[in-house]
């Protein structure tokens, strides 16, 4: 029999369950701590000693507030330079929001008024043990250097041999977690935190949802820690699972496998729409075989993308209109009528040109407020309306009433009211919800009953001191054109329980031209194939719990509502147990998500950028032993050079569009691509929008690396040679124009002559990015891609050393 145990969870996904969530902050313990990364630091209000101590005497712990403020001195070696600034006691802490009272201190070093650092330490209020740490160092005289004086490997060192002394229990069962490494890329500048995690095992079996952690900085400091572990669960045997075979057949047969239109977000036009495949894969109760839904214990379903109707009930509103503010009120009110006391606060017009936003074009924004509360259970307080009203095609954008957190009566008023209230209104049943959301589909949106499939209902949260008010049904209307999702568009719908009215409306449809008919695309098989290699399956202990807030819980919602109000019982945080269950599991970490599944071509391109791509880490077999070899593969991690058929080919020419993209990615911090919308004019004749390097010679210009040309055109194909390298490297860090200063810097060069601008090449070759070759610097001669890669990689060791820290600060 299982053994449940009373949690508080919060926001519990399917991401942490396959293969773990991304830690909310990556925390360590060390013991020496240099110099780490700076982050904001919010001034907390100071707890008094007098106040702090009131509150360690009212907790209930083992261990009090001062205790707790001198182990965490003694472990870190907080001196009297580092001042406690905030103390508080929690009595809950971990991911699953066990009881576990803990300890949350914080400590600052300040120079008068300057934070210089700042450590944060959450301990056991019961055992003293640290359960996470983390710490900041925003010194602005803090220099950072480049390459990191650590890399990946040696901070997986670092921080095993940690967890070896400070969490050996752990240790004894902990699996390591490749999901950082897997997607990990070589850091572009010195400041770095490498995330080293342990997942925790039961018999062999993971449980990825509780783990130790450790982050380690790029000098080697150890400047994080969390330890997310509880021993009072209790884990369920395995010893009537179905098997491995059997469970990675049944994922496969009942993968949701379908076709969706997706814009890349940083391409943004409407000839750049990708018809991908996508995969919903399910986890399976490992006992029963049968698909399960981690976040309500529920059987999961394949979606049925039927829409509403076989073609549309009305034409599409014309786009010439110009609503008025009243049309605007009245459309609103026609729709979804006013409850009575509903006072007009505002109704404000905003315009926004964008062809593929929902709502581009001008909108009527309108707020109405609903004084006080005629049910009887609540004293007044008012509740609020927001519309947002197309003023070009009349359509509502979105609706929504908000109750605007009620104060509850007395314990006996509300005694005496919630059982004839409830007695008088029982609530829809989930069908007649429904139908009251489709109500309004056909009658707000007729001319998109073809494209609208309903694809989930599931009963909001019912939160006991708001009572009826709060309870609803939610629906999700997708687009669908002709078997094809429309990414991110659809319709959201919530009717409340109660009352049968619709409390919000959200329509996210855009004005994007999609085809009419989907293209031809590869198998559905040959997709399944690829999109399932991507995953191993996995078998892993998982949260099941019920929220007694619910109508699946054993006690009905009415009569649970009726119990809180009357105060007979308190509302409890949920109940929760252990399974195990069969989980696809991301072989590729969080790395894979990038990437979607081109269905016409079967090739694998990036989801922001739309640019073909490779899964995992790519082979490059004709740089090993290279001079370059470090930078070279560098550049290939970001995508700055081109790998094909496993060659990056390193002593080709480099063009002018391949060294602007290598110097925007590094300028980015790798992980961030230019985007510019359908607004922006192309610079030059020869670099359009259809150019896969349009976005990257755009920012290039936005960031004055380079200028429009007389000409009107840049040459993306042409040979990079050295003096136009010089001026970008220049220009870069920020020397271009000191180096037009006459004589300020001189070159020794035999063919100094014949360079146009002997400043800037001075500039570059005196600092070592570009030394001259046999004492000449010769500007015109092509760089090759390993020169290239060379020359960058020295640009980033000398932009760390000339940084000025200060404006860090």
């Amino acid at each position: 029999m299982k053994t449940r145990k009373t949690v508080c969870i919060v926001g519990l996904s399917s991401a942490i369950l396959l293969s773990g969530a991304l830690p909310a902050a990556a925390e360590a313990i060390g013991q020496t701590l240099p110099a780490s990364p700076s982050a904001p630091i919010m001034k907390m209000p100071a707890v008094s000693q007098d106040d702090a101590s009131q509150q360690s005497a009212a907790v209930d712990a083992k261990v009090s507030k001062d205790d707790a403020v001198s182990i965490a001195r003694k472990q870190f070696d907080l001196s009297g330079e580092y001042t406690v600034e905030n103390v508080s006691f929690n009595s809950y802490f971990g991911n699953l929001g066990l009881k576990k009272p803990s300890w949350q201190l914080s400590f600052v070093k300040k120079n008068q008024d300057r934070y210089l650092e700042s450590i944060n330490v959450t301990l056991d209020a019961n055992s003293g043990k640290i359960l996470q740490y983390n710490r900041y160092n925003s010194d602005p005289t803090r220099r950072v250097v480049y390459p990191p004086q650590t890399d990946f490997q040696h901070a997986k060192q670092i921080a095993s041999d940690y967890l070896q002394k400070t969490a050996p229990e752990e240790m004894k069962t902990a699996r390591y977690n490749d999901m950082f490494e897997s997607g990990f890329k070589t850091p572009l500048q010195g400041e770095v935190r490498y995330q080293i995690r342990y997942d925790r095992t039961v018999n062999g079996i993971p449980f990825p949802q509780q783990y130790v952690n450790v982050e380690v900085d790029g000098t080697g400091a150890i400047v994080g820690y969390q330890n997310y572990w509880d021993d009072s669960l209790e884990f369920p045997k395995a010893d009537n699972v179905i098997g491995q075979e059997q469970a990675e057949k049944t994922i496969r047969s009942e993968a949701d496998i379908s076709l969706m239109y997706t814009l890349p977000y940083q391409r943004g036009k409407n000839d750049d729409l990708i018809t991908a495949y996508q995969a919903t894969l399910p986890t399976l109760d490992a006992v029963t075989g049968k698909p399960w839904n981690i976040q309500n214990g529920a059987p999961q379903v394949k979606k049925d993308r039927k829409p509403l109707a076989d073609k549309p009930q009305a034409e599409k509103p014309s786009g010439d209109k110009a609503l008025t503010k009243e049309q605007a009120i009245e459309t609103v009110t026609a729709a979804f009528g006013l409850p009575e006391g509903a006072k007009l606060e505002d109704a404000s017009y905003n315009e926004y040109n964008d062809p593929n936003n929902p709502s581009a074009g001008g909108t009527w924004n309108i707020r109405w407020n609903v004084g006080g509360d005629s049910t009887g259970k609540f004293m007044p307080s008012g509740d609020s309306i927001w519309a947002v009203v197309s003023a070009k095609t009349g359509e509502i954008r979105s609706y929504n009433r908000s109750f605007g957190g009620p104060v509850p009566l007395p314990v006996q008023a509300q005694e005496k009211n919630a059982e004839s209230a409830s007695a008088a209104n029982a609530g829809l049943t989930e069908e007649q919800a429904k139908d009251r959301a489709v109500g309004a589909i056909r009658k707000l949106m007729p001319y998109y009953l073809h494209e609208l499939a309903l694809y989930s209902t599931n009963e909001l949260p019912i939160m006991a001191v708001k009572m009826d008010n709060s309870s609803g049904y939610q629906f999700f209307f997708k687009r669908v054109i002709d078997g094809v999702e429309a990414n991110y568009e659809g319709v959201n719908v919530t009717v409340n329980r109660n009352t049968g009215d619709i409390v919000s409306f959200d329509n996210s449809i855009s004005q994007i031209a999609y085809p009419a008919a989907k293209p031809q695309t590869i198998s559905l098989e040959k997709a399944t194939e690829l999109l399932l290699s991507q995953y191993r399956i996995e078998l892993q202990y998982a949260v099941e719990y019920k929220n007694p807030d619910t109508p699946s819980a054993a006690i009905p919602v009415e009569k649970y509502n009726v119990m809180v109000a009357a105060g007979k019982i308190a509302p409890e945080p949920g109940t929760a147990s252990l399974k195990l269950v069969y989980a696809p599991v991301s072989k590729l970490g969080a790395a894979q998500y990038d990437s979607m599944l081109d269905a016409v071509s079967g090739e694998w391109r990036n989801r922001n950028t739309g640019e073909i791509t490779k899964m995992g880490q790519t082979e490059i077999t004709d740089i090993q032993g290279h001079a370059s070899e470090r930078a070279l593969r560098l550049m290939a991690e970001y995508g700055a050079l081109d790998v094909r058929d496993g060659k990056i080919n390193p002593e080709q020419t480099m063009t002018r569009g391949e060294m602007i993209k290598m110097l925007i990615i590094a300028l980015n911090g790798g992980y961030f691509q230019p985007y510019y919308g359908a607004g922006r004019a192309a610079s030059f004749s020869d670099v359009k929008k259809d150019s896969d390097y349009f976005a990257y010679v755009e920012a290039a210009v936005d960031r004055r690396l380079i200028d429009p040309s007389a000409s009107g055109e840049f040459r993306p194909e042409e040979k990079m040679n050295r003096e136009d390298l010089a001026q970008l490297y220049a220009r870069a860090l920020g020397y271009y124009q000191l180096a037009q200063v006459p004589n300020m810097f001189q070159l020794n060069a035999s063919d100094s002559a014949q360079i146009q601008q002997p400043g800037i090449a001075a500039v570059v070759a005196n600092l070592g990015i570009m030394p001259t070759i046999s004492g000449e610097f010769q500007p015109k001669a092509a760089v090759t891609r390993a020169e290239a890669a060379a020359s960058f990689y020295r640009y980033l060791q000398k932009r760390s050393e000339l940084q000025d820290p200060w404006p860090r600060y």
